[in-house]
């Protein structure tokens, strides 16, 4: 594992536990709103029993199953890990960021059977909500936190980090690349 890895995934888990310890502090379920930008983002308290859109939220084997998938999904990333260079800092970050949103949902679901999310954002007023009214009959996204994020920043930036910024190994003009290394587009 890089330390690229490992830092992602320590500082993302710690943002993401503090955001919803000061959440579940500071906001009660489903009643207080704290509007930063009115009508597009508020801080909110909702507890998702469930996992992405509430799914399965009603499963009385939710939380084996959503633990379950998280070690799957732990021991392939731990895996994959091992193949990234410890130079590799973009790709590593990825994969911890990734890494870590898996873990601050499970320990959610761990300690308190169900995921505490924070983040509302609307359509706000206007044609683009009468558009999200009329097309999705909510103007409102599904509330989501930190975790949640670093998933997709994870699954989307570790593609984009490997291709783009990962180093690569120098070749002699005209020579073969190193094994184990990706080709270069010069």
């Amino acid at each position: 594992m890089t330390r690229w890895l490992v830092g992602a995934t320590v500082g993302v888990v710690a943002l993401d536990q503090l955001t919803k310890w000061l959440t579940r502090a500071n906001l009660r379920e489903r009643v207080d709103e704290v509007q930063v930008i009115p009508g597009w983002f508020a801080f909110a308290n909702a507890q998702n029993k469930g996992a992405a859109f509430s799914a399965l939220a009603d499963s009385e084997h939710r939380i084996v199953i959503f633990l379950s998938f998280t070690a799957l999904a732990v021991l392939v990333i731990a895996a994959a890990s091992r193949l990234l260079h410890p130079q590799d800092r973009w790709p590593g970050a990825a994969v911890g960021t990734l890494l870590a949103g898996a873990l601050g949902n499970a320990i959610d679901r761990a300690l308190f059977g169900q995921v505490t999310d924070m983040f509302k954002v609307s359509a706000g007023s206007g044609p683009l909500k009468v558009w999200a009214m009329e097309n999705f009959r909510t103007n409102v996204w599904p509330i989501f936190n930190i975790a949640d994020i670093a998933i997709w920043v994870g699954v989307l930036g570790f593609p984009l980090a490997w291709m783009f910024l990962a180093p690569r190994a120098p070749t002699a003009p005209g020579a073969e690349p190193a094994e184990g290394s990706a080709p270069t587009l010069d």
